[in-house]
């Protein structure tokens, strides 16, 4: 689970950020089973990535392609 993306985040980066947040999201019980949403960079779509979030009780969604409008951080990355 080593894959690099364009910018040198690779799977294992993104596996611990993903660790750590779904960690928070543990400590309170309205968050149990909610979808994480992400969109269709390598690292996110890793299996291994697909499989840890299944195995902690959540779900995940992909947004589609070029859809700059439902993922407003991309606004901040065209600055």
């Amino acid at each position: 689970m080593q894959n690099k993306d364009k910018g040198g985040t690779s799977t294992n980066h993104y596996f611990n950020f993903m660790a750590a947040t779904l960690d928070v999201l543990d400590r309170h019980e309205q968050f149990k089973g909610h979808y994480i949403v992400m969109d269709n960079d390598p690292i996110h779509t890793h299996v291994d990535i697909q499989k840890f979030i299944e195995q902690r009780g959540y779900d995940y969604i992909y947004l589609p392609s070029y859809s700059p409008e439902l993922n407003p951080i991309e606004q901040f990355w065209s600055v």
